[in-house]
């Protein structure tokens, strides 16, 4: 099968429209769920295009022109299709005279981009035509129950699901298990439909000492800093391993293809902490982390929702930037500076960024004129430096192979590298302490 890889179909008109007076915004979200059936055809045996989904037609046209009607794996047998629309009214008043003439100018286009992947086909479009902004998501993929096999259309190949507590068994996550059964979560995940992060052994530590109900266990976090519950109250023990064990749990069966980049989602724990997304593209595969954590197998499909295999266990993610600062000794200096920049409100907001944040004693090591013109509160300073040491994107330690470099808020590059020992770099200061999440991004120190 001839593979095209991404591709972008734009077609754009521009219209002048008349007056406005008002601006009206109004959102809406339609979810549809269709599996595929025989193709349509009209009486004479040629394709029906005015049966297929009216935001494919372009794209369909294209396929055949450009690989003479090859039929494409997702248009085969067993593949589901799933549609997302998000619309929003829009009407902008543009005053051009001086005299209260309202003149609105739209901008009517189409903008499609299609990816494929061995086992997902996904389609982009975007319609804008003066008054509506359209995003429209198409997703094929194969059915509950089915899977590709190379070279056939379709997903042909039956699978024998299991719900998710019998297919963490199947997929060796012994320790996860233990854990769960230890606070009677088994129960709640063989029969609610969720998707759960599951960190594979080795991210759970047995404590003989501790009783709970079941197999005692205790959870210990690799980043950001190592947890390890001591005490004898069963209650508390067990409430707070319930909680960690939901941090990693999400509502709905979510495949990682459903997931945008920098999406937030909230987690079952008590503390109401969050997970974040993100996609990275590195040399050899796209790889997929949950608040920073790689995820080693993705889309193991149960009966009841989905399992992606996490390489540690997740911190919980509660507090902004802001908050986390505002607590930490070692970053005591940095808070100072933040509120003489007035820079506190930019770290508390939602979003997404990397905050390379200097300790104390990186202060110390400053130049002695820099550092006092930063605490004497110059702002031109003080909104450089700190501008210098924030990314817009979240970027995990992980990711980091070898030598690479990002873009800051300053628009200036950033050379990171990661040594042959595992240390980070940033323009060669060492970062001490890596992917300390944050509910708007991650902070590096």
């Amino acid at each position: 099968m001839a593979n095209l890889g991404p591709f972008v179909a734009v077609v754009a008109m521009v219209t002048l429209v008349g007056m406005s007076t008002s601006v009206n915004l109004r959102e809406s979200l339609t979810d549809r769920v269709e599996s595929h059936g025989p193709e349509a055809t009209s009486a004479a045996g040629e394709r029906d295009w005015t049966q297929q989904p009216a935001a494919r037609n372009l794209f369909n046209l294209f396929f055949n022109i450009h690989t003479g009607g090859i039929k494409p794996w997702w248009e085969g047998a067993n593949v589901c299709q799933t549609e997302n629309v998000e619309e929003t009214n829009t009407t902008t008043e543009v005053d051009t005279d001086g005299f209260g003439m309202s003149l609105a100018r739209h901008l009517s286009s189409t903008y499609q981009y299609c990816d494929e992947s061995e086992s997902v086909y996904k389609c982009t479009i975007r319609q804008f035509d003066g008054h509506v902004d359209k995003k429209i998501v198409i997703l094929y993929e194969c059915c509950k129950g089915y899977e590709r096999v190379k070279g056939d259309d379709g997903c042909p190949r039956r699978v024998d699901l299991r719900d998710l507590v019998s297919l963490a068994g199947q997929l060796g996550l012994k320790d996860f298990l233990q854990a769960v059964r230890s606070v009677g979560l088994d129960r709640e995940l063989a029969s609610r439909e969720v998707t759960v992060f599951a960190p594979v052994d080795g991210a759970f530590k047995v404590e003989p000492d501790i009783e709970v109900i079941g197999p005692p266990v205790v959870l210990q976090r690799d980043a950001p800093y190592a947890i390890e519950e001591t005490d004898s109250s069963q209650s508390r023990v067990e409430e707070r391993i319930r909680s960690d064990l939901l941090s990693h749990v999400i509502s709905g069966a979510r495949r990682s293809s459903s997931f945008t980049d920098e999406e937030v989602v909230e987690t079952g724990a008590i503390a109401a902490s969050t997970i974040r997304v993100n996609f990275f593209y590195t040399p050899e595969k796209k790889m997929m982390t949950a608040n920073c954590v790689p995820v080693v197998s993705r889309d193991n499909r149960g009966t009841n929702g989905v399992i992606h295999k996490v390489e540690r266990l997740l911190p919980e993610v509660t507090e902004s930037f802001m908050d986390m600062i505002k607590t930490r000794p070692d970053l005591s200096t940095l808070k100072t500076v933040l509120a003489r920049a007035h820079y506190v409100p930019k770290l508390q907001e939602d979003g997404q960024g990397t905050l390379l944040a200097p300790s104390n004693d990186a202060f110390a090591r400053m130049n002695p004129r820099l550092r006092r013109r930063l605490l004497e509160g110059d702002k031109k300073c003080l909104q450089k430096v700190l501008d210098n040491h924030i990314l817009p994107h979240t970027i995990c330690s992980s990711v980091i192979q070898g030598k690479a470099r990002t873009m800051n808020m300053l628009g200036h590059y950033l050379n990171i590298s990661r040594s042959d020992n595992g240390k980070i770099f940033v323009h060669g200061v060492q970062i001490t302490q890596r992917d300390v999440m944050a509910t708007n991004g991650v902070m590096h120190v």
